[in-house]
């Protein structure tokens, strides 16, 4: 991303390229900009309301080069529907520079960019280039590195420290999950507390009156940037400051974000290999090569649309694994509360849960989703798509990897079988992903039914080993051919044996 300062830009926002929870989910989600000088449609999670305003709860001790080790802080914890504070363990965390600990390496606060377009209509996607980048974004402030300087400390909840603490917190707890299991650790990321990223349109026509310059900005939403490896946390719009669910203090939601890193972390080479790269503009994987995109409603094509839908699903299974199946901190939250939890059978307007005609007509756009709001089930969106598969492979795991015991007090799973199933999902994504790697040919020689089926081969992989009674095998089957109506006899017998 070219970012034009008179400052010194800071190096991490050099090449941002994220992974969001698009606003069209969210409640708080205002208007959402289109490209139609191509013929095709687009579209990208902006806000007209402006985002909150946060603050230093100790601004003397930004200005320190005190060294402070933490163990303990107040954090702000979602548990649907109510919201509860309490005192959390923060190990392996410092204040030293900036908040770091074993997989934050830098925290920071504070930096705005703003991207110009000049034209008369919000519509007219002014920004939106043919390479699928950003342009003309200007360093309006520079982030700052985020310190405290007292532990075991409440600090407000409206507070860059406060905001930070708990995000860590989260992040910390899913990153050491993903340690003791894989027996490995993951790269840092950096975290950015509440960037204000503003689109400003110049000259925008009006019903009556001269015309108007009007900020855009991004808001509500928290996001993974695979060149820069960050975490970012936006902040909420105005009108919803007040609200109770904020989507920083949902452990789902940071292990979510996680769960894209590790994504990346193992499996960045098949991305490059195929061809693909992640926009900034879109939020979703597309092709390198601009002149393989496809001709539908959107211009994206069916190979980005897979493996975005691939991702969002992953990264769903692993924050849900890492949390050993709690659903708490995901319940009645705005909008992704019911059609993320992948314990669900059905999206909130009841649709149900399977991989079907439609969605691959509306991920591929085909067809034209019936709407974009809370109560609309849009597969156009590689999340909900993504939550079809993550769903199918719940359902497999809760007959392949079965918890005898039933859930604890907590509605967690036994360690035991999360372990094994948080493995197992590490290992259908791989497999799907080279299988993917392998297929990738030009869009007239693969049908849309065929990228998605080396969704039954994953599967097969995933409990491959587990010597399943003749009984479970069938309970496997009859499940996938039931979820997954698109795929023949020959298709599903993998796992239909």
């Amino acid at each position: 991303m070219k970012i034009k300062s008179n400052h010194s830009p800071i190096k991490q926002l050099l090449t941002l390229l994220f992974f969001i929870i698009p606003c069209t989910y969210l409640a708080s989600c205002g208007l959402k900009t289109k490209s139609s000088g191509n013929g095709k449609f687009r579209e990208q999670p902006l806000s007209l309301e402006p985002p909150s305003k946060y603050h230093l709860a100790d601004p003397q001790c930004q200005q320190s080069n005190a060294k402070l080790s933490l163990d303990s802080t107040n954090v702000w914890h979602w548990d649907g529907p109510n919201v509860v504070n309490s005192p959390k363990p923060l190990r392996n965390t410092n204040s030293d520079g900036s908040l770091n600990s074993n997989i934050i390496s830098e925290t920071s606060y504070g930096m705005h960019i703003r991207k110009i377009c000049h034209s008369p209509d919000l519509n007219e996607g002014a920004c939106v280039d043919e390479n699928q980048e950003l342009s003309q974004f200007y360093l309006q402030k520079n982030a700052q590195p985020l310190k405290v300087c007292r532990n075991d400390f409440n600090y407000p909840r409206d507070s860059y420290e406060g905001v930070a603490l708990t995000s860590i917190h989260y992040v910390n707890s899913a990153a050491d999950t993903y340690r003791r299991i894989m027996n490995e650790n993951l790269p840092k990321v950096s975290l950015q507390i509440m960037p204000l990223y503003e689109t400003l349109y110049l000259g925008v026509k009006t019903k009556a009156g001269p015309p108007r310059n009007i900020s855009l900005w991004m808001t509500d939403n928290l996001a993974y940037s695979p060149m820069s490896q960050s975490i970012l946390v936006f902040p909420q719009r105005a009108a919803s400051a007040d609200r109770d669910d904020k989507f920083w203090e949902s452990s789902f939601v940071l292990a979510h974000e996680l769960g894209h890193h590790i994504e990346f972390a193992k499996f960045d080479h098949i991305f490059h290999s195929v061809g693909l790269k992640w926009s900034q503009q879109f939020h979703r994987f597309v092709e390198a090569d601009s002149t393989y995109e496809m001709e539908s409603l959107s211009g994206f094509s069916r190979t980005s649309s897979i493996f975005s839908t691939i991702s969002e699903a992953f990264a769903d299974i692993i924050a849900f694994y890492a949390g050993r199946g709690e659903v708490h901190s995901l319940a009645n939250l705005t909008c992704l509360g019911r059609n993320r939890n992948i314990r669900n059978a059905f999206f909130a307007d009841n649709t149900p849960k399977e991989l079907n005609t439609r969605v691959l007509d509306e991920l591929f756009q085909k067809i034209s989703p019936k709407g974009y709001t809370c109560n609309d089930v849009n597969f156009s969106d590689p999340h909900l798509s993504g939550a079809v598969l993550a769903y199918v492979l719940y359902q497999v795991f809760e007959i392949a990897v079965p918890d005898e015991n039933g859930l604890d007090i907590d509605g967690r799973m036994s360690e035991k079988v999360s372990d094994e199933r948080y493995r197992r999902s590490i290992r259908w994504v791989g497999s799907y992903l080279q299988k993917l790697k392998e297929i990738r040919l030009k869009s007239s020689e693969v049908t849309d039914i065929q990228l998605f089926e080396p969704m039954v081969h994953a599967i097969d992989q995933s409990i491959d080993g587990l010597n399943l009674s003749k009984a479970q095998q069938t309970q496997v089957c009859e499940k996938v051919s039931k979820l997954l109506p698109i795929f023949s006899e020959e298709q599903l017998r993998p796992v239909c044996r």
